[in-house]
């Protein structure tokens, strides 16, 4: 169902949020967070994955890999 509405990452994070909510979610919900992973193509992408990774899901591992994309982007963009 997740592929018919989920297409940015910011999408695929909602929807993982959303489906960590269930009782039954968690697992499902980090197939969709390594969705949003790979459907991140900017700065602003890789802050909100890092993001939830650090905020929603807590694994702290993730969540600097999320960041530090978003800061190579940033310095490839301003070189």
């Amino acid at each position: 169902m997740q592929d018919d509405v989920a297409k940015t990452a910011a999408e695929w994070v909602f929807v993982a949020r959303s489906v960590a909510q269930l009782p039954s979610g968690q697992e499902q919900a980090l197939r969709c967070m390594a969705r949003a992973g790979m459907a991140a193509q900017d700065v602003a992408d890789w802050l909100t994955v890092g993001t939830a990774w650090e905020q929603d899901f807590t694994d702290p591992t993730m969540a600097r890999e999320g960041v530090a994309k978003a800061e190579c982007l940033a310095e490839d963009a301003s070189a």
